[in-house]
C-alpha cells in the first residue's frame, strides 16, 4: 500500500483538506491501519499501567493539561471517530460510561476550558474497561471497512476522507497526546521503559 499526501488537482472531485488529499492506492490499507492502531493501543496500555492515581491529576504548570485529561481525551476521540466511521453509537454512550465514571456524556475534550479539563477525575480501572472496549471496537470497525470506504468523505460536508480522519484525526492525534503524557511523566522523574 502507498499512502501519500498529494497536491489537489482542481478538476478532482476528491475530498481535500488544507490543500492536500490523502490518496490510498494499491495493497491492503485496512491491515496497515489495524496494525497501526494495535501498536498504538499496546504502547498506551504499557504507558498507562505505570501511572498512579496522583499522577493522573498532576499538572506541569498553569495552563497545561493533566495526564488524566490527556488519556481520557485520546480514548474519547478514538471512540467518536471509530464509532462514526462504523455508523454506530459511541461505546461511551452504549456502555453508560459517562454515568459510571461521573464524567461528561457529550464531550470528548476538544475545546474544553483548561480548568474544567484539569478537574476531570476517574477511576483508572473502570476507565481502562472503557478503553479496552473502544480498542476492540476499533479492530471490529476497521475489519468492516473496505478500501473504497477509506477514500469516501468522512461525513457530509467534510473536506476529510475517512482515511484522513483515521490517520490524522485519530492516530496522529493520539501519538501527539501520548508524547505529552510521556513528557509530563518525565518531568515527574520517569525515565522510560526498563
Amino acid at each position: 500500500m502507498v499512502v501519500r499526501l498529494a497536491p489537489v488537482n482542481p478538476q478532482s472531485d476528491g475530498a481535500v483538506r488544507g490543500g492536500r488529499r490523502a490518496i490510498l492506492r494499491g495493497m491492503r490499507a485496512i491491515p496497515l491501519l489495524r496494525g497501526a492502531f494495535d501498536d498504538l493501543h499496546e504502547v498506551v496500555r504499557e504507558e498507562m499501567a505505570g501511572v498512579d492515581p496522583a499522577s493522573l491529576e498532576w499538572r506541569a504548570g498553569p495552563g497545561v493539561n493533566t495526564i488524566g485529561f490527556l488519556f481520557w481525551h485520546m480514548v474519547r476521540d478514538e471512540d467518536v471517530v471509530i464509532s462514526h466511521a462504523g455508523g454506530r453509537e459511541q461505546v461511551w454512550v452504549e456502555g453508560g460510561f459517562a454515568g459510571r465514571l461521573g464524567l461528561p456524556e457529550h464531550e470528548q475534550g476538544t475545546g474544553m476550558d483548561i480548568d474544567r479539563a484539569g478537574s476531570l477525575r476517574y477511576d483508572m480501572k473502570a476507565f481502562m474497561e472503557y478503553a479496552e472496549q473502544v480498542w476492540e471496537r476499533t479492530g471490529t470497525t476497521l475489519g468492516s471497512l473496505d478500501e473504497d470506504d477509506l477514500e469516501g468523505v468522512a461525513w457530509e460536508g467534510s473536506e476529510w476522507t475517512t482515511a484522513q480522519l483515521l490517520v490524522e484525526g485519530c492516530l496522529g492525534h493520539s501519538w501527539l497526546h501520548l508524547g505529552e503524557i510521556r513528557f509530563c511523566r518525565g518531568l515527574m522523574g520517569w525515565r522510560g521503559p526498563e
